[in-house]
């Protein structure tokens, strides 16, 4: 699901995502810093999230499949936080 979200947002963004493809290589599709700015923006904005400054490296995430389970870890880390408050 998250990784469907995703590929939403990029879709969204006005970038046309090969849904066929197991997996996508993100620097295909964002293929400029302002693009994959604005991909990290909406992502924060639509989760509700801060993306750790490693998530913020271009080249650390060219699979967006990883990309997603980043994101699906730090939803569990959100969820376990305000269970204990």
């Amino acid at each position: 699901m998250t990784y469907d979200r995703i590929v939403s947002v990029l879709e969204n963004l006005g970038i046309s995502v090969d849904r066929t493809d197991e997996d996508i290589d993100l620097t295909q599709y964002t293929l400029n810093s302002l693009v994959f700015v604005s991909f990290v923006v909406e992502v924060e904005r639509i989760f509700d999230i801060t993306l750790p400054d490693y998530c913020l490296i271009f080249d650390n995430y060219r699979s967006l499949r990883g990309f997603a389970a980043t994101v699906d870890e730090l939803l569990y880390e959100k969820e376990k936080e305000s269970e204990k408050a």
